[in-house]
């Protein structure tokens, strides 16, 4: 089933169940209903073919949560971006993929039509009915593409794994054009669930929205989390109690962290998951195995296999580190018009579909899957991948930078941080660096501690001896 006919047929089984709330603004799912058949008949006439693709680059509003099946029910193919995406970041998509419709913030508020009415498009479960770009942190940001059945199944899956019942009112503050925000919107428009925003991307309404609409799940992100728990935030007043689950994604969940939140919301069960943009959801760790389990990300959920291989694409036994790979439900189509970097990432395993995570780590007899870095020197910084040598890259054109090496480091809050090291090439302190550092780079991209150096350290064939650096200095 496509999840545009799954949104369908839950409207009409309840029209006036809530289906999505913001602020003081709720709609029931006739209502959603109506305001998708508003934007379907603006976008219709605005010239909206079958198979032509939409780029959408709004913030979380409930006017997006009802664009997306009107964008479907005209056959286009909703494609995501951040609303908060670089000008380089939206020029690349723009170039490399063409867009024929692009909705922005003014864009929407052009969206407007006398006359409602849908369209009659019924698009195939097996037609695209997604594209969640990737963070862009390492190279481009590459568009990954989903079936209709690959989502709906998806959102089927997720509910059995993580336990949620039908009456479901989920917070969801994490951007629609993050994976796992993706996600929570699916879980609304296919699984029926009462998907509850925050007025505006403001900590201070986060609690605003858990006081007004008692939400039971709350979805979130570590460095979210440790946002609200530390940070001016009105969490500390916010009225917890209807949360009885807390779900979280991105970088790991660090048992600081997670002691932290058991103890402001204890009744609250907290749920680590894992998984790529490329394999929808892959694994999930309960409260009870926290504890049992410290260090890994939990075992595959219902429909997923999880190997590890070695360099050559040959199986581990339980216990030996290599590359994990994810087979069985969630594997993505491809990505958009880049059929070399999909066959680098998607391949047969088996006669199966797989994704090639690029993780590094390791099952345990009984299952449960440990993570221990990237191959390609990734890691998760604010819950966005980010390639070190990408850093490394945009901060050898600094103002007196002459050698520059960056590294990460674990946070007992926010999973990991950078730390740049630098050979100045005339005198300058740390601080100057560091301010053109935080003016040049998007925020997940900047270094947190900045070390200056006389000369770097270097391997026997002159390459920068990383090693050494890390155990001079972190």
């Amino acid at each position: 089933m496509h999840p545009f006919d799954a949104f369908l047929n839950n409207t009409a089984t309840d029209p006036e169940k809530p289906a999505v709330a913001q602020g003081h603004l709720v709609w029931s799912r006739a209502q959603l209903l109506d305001r998708a058949a508003q934007l379907a008949a603006a976008l219709s006439g605005q010239g909206l073919q079958p198979g032509q693709r939409v780029l959408v680059a709004l913030p979380n509003t409930a006017d997006l949560v009802a664009l997306i099946p009107a964008i479907w029910s005209l056959g286009g193919l909703p494609m995501f971006v951040s609303a908060k995406a670089t000008d380089h970041q939206r020029q690349l998509i723009q170039s490399r993929h063409a867009p024929d419709l692009t909705i922005d913030t003014a864009g929407l508020a052009q969206l407007e039509a006398p006359r409602p009415s849908l369209g009659t498009h019924r698009p195939d479960a097996s037609s695209d009915a997604s594209v969640v770009f990737t963070s862009g942190s390492s190279g481009p940001p590459k568009g990954v593409v989903q079936t209709g059945a690959t989502l709906t199944e998806g959102v089927a899956r997720v509910a059995r794994s993580i336990g949620y019942n039908p009456e479901e009112r989920i917070l969801v503050p994490i951007p629609f054009a993050h994976d796992y925000g993706w996600g929570q919107l699916l879980s609304g428009l296919v699984g029926g669930h009462f998907l509850i925003l925050p007025e505006r991307d403001i900590l201070p309404d986060i609690a605003k929205a858990i006081n007004t609409h008692r939400p039971t799940v709350f979805a979130g992100v570590p460095s979210l989390y440790s946002a609200l728990l530390f940070g001016i935030s009105g969490f500390e007043t916010a009225d917890t109690d209807s949360l009885r689950l807390l779900t979280s994604t991105g970088s790991p969940f660090t048992d600081g962290l997670f002691k932290a939140l058991s103890d402001r919301i204890p009744a609250a069960r907290i749920l680590r998951n894992y998984g790529l943009t490329e394999t929808y959801r892959t694994c999930c760790l309960s409260p009870d195995q926290s504890a049992s389990r410290p260090g890994s990300v939990g075992q595959p959920i219902d429909g997923v296999e999880l190997r590890i291989v070695d360099g050559k694409g040959s199986c581990l036994p339980p216990g030996q580190e290599g590359e994990v790979i994810h087979l069985g439900k969630g594997v993505f189509e491809r990505y958009l018009d880049d059929p070399d970097a999909t066959s680098q990432t998607r391949r047969l395993l088996d006669g199966q579909p797989a994704v090639f995570t690029g993780d590094v780590g390791m099952l345990c007899e009984e299952g449960f899957l440990h993570l221990y870095g990237r191959r390609d020197r990734l890691i998760k910084s604010l819950d966005i991948r980010v390639s070190l040598d990408d850093v490394e890259e945009a901060m050898e054109d600094l103002p007196n930078v002459a050698e520059i090496a960056v590294l990460a480091r674990e946070h007992d809050i926010q999973g990991s941080e950078l730390v740049a090291f630098c050979v100045p090439s005339e005198e300058v302190t740390a601080r100057q660096i560091q301010i053109a550092a935080n003016r040049a780079l998007p925020t997940h991209m900047r270094p947190r501690h900045i070390y200056l150096l006389k000369q770097m350290p270097r391997t026997p064939v002159g390459k920068v001896d990383y090693p050494a650096l890390r155990s001079k200095h972190l």
